[in-house]
């Protein structure tokens, strides 16, 4: 394997490991936020944004690791169903 390619490796495998950090810390930010809110009737101000942005690291980190991989979703529901000589439009 190439330089490039495991430079590319481990740069989407570091990636991958922030989004697994992401999902992790997600549901632990927003446990904080819905106790302090129901049982301390003390809301932050902080959760809700920075819950949102986790969020989209949580779903956009992992593309490049999946275009790598060849097994990102691919959107070919009206494509399988024309006639062969139609794939190529």
């Amino acid at each position: 394997m190439n330089l490039f390619a495991r430079t590319t490796f481990y740069a989407n495998a570091g990636v991958v490991a922030l989004g697994a950090l992401a999902s992790g810390a997600l549901p632990v930010m927003v446990f904080y936020d819905v106790v302090a809110r129901y049982v301390f009737n003390a809301p932050s101000i902080w959760v809700n944004e920075i819950a949102v942005y986790l969020v989209q690291g949580i779903v956009f980190l992992p593309m490049g690791l999946l275009v790598t991989d060849n097994s990102h979703v691919r959107v070919t529901f009206l494509t399988d169903r024309l006639p062969p000589p139609m794939h190529v439009w």
